[in-house]
């Protein structure tokens, strides 16, 4: 299991390294608009409509990794018993993976009905949808990879709760 485990743990690191270069890109991105409007009286046409696409790239990108690192939001409501912490773990993770390749499966979907309609974006930039929607799909893809890795490492016991 522990090259399975390397592999799934470099896809995170891959994702986690995406999602913060997407973040620098929107940075940018936000940067020249603003250099173009105050500067130039002039806007960069695509900057509303691809800043909106990297922001959920960004977010979907690093789940996976934000999952393995323990750094997502958990609340608890409720406190059990330390001897069931471990299978309500087990339980809820696959849930989550459950969700994960609903979202991948809905996702990949939606990107293969944008191309066979040829849908296009209504921005200016006429972008066909299947592109960007076909990226974030990736995000899922690599969050449903993690929670598979969790899932053996709660099982082999790598993993407490």
């Amino acid at each position: 299991m522990k090259p399975l485990l390397t592999v799934i743990e470099k896809i995170e690191n891959g994702g986690a390294f995406l999602a913060a270069l997407t973040l620098a890109l929107m940075f940018l991105l936000g940067m020249a608009e603003i250099i173009m409007r105050s500067f130039f009286a002039a806007s960069i046409p695509v900057s509303l409509e691809y800043s909106g696409y990297l922001v959920a790239f960004s977010f979907l990108m690093g789940a996976g990794w934000t999952l393995r690192e323990g750094k997502q939001v958990r609340v608890s409501l409720i406190n059990f018993p330390a001897k069931y912490q471990r299978s309500l773990e087990l339980l809820v993770t696959g849930i989550a993976l459950m969700i994960a390749l609903l979202l991948a499966y809905g996702l990949v979907s939606w990107a293969f009905g944008s191309w066979m309609r040829g849908s296009v974006s209504y921005f200016p930039s006429a972008t066909p949808l299947w592109i960007p929607q076909a990226i974030l799909a990736l995000g899922p893809v690599v969050l449903a990879l993690s929670l598979i890795g969790r899932l053996i490492r709660l099982a082999t016991g790598e993993e407490g709760s």
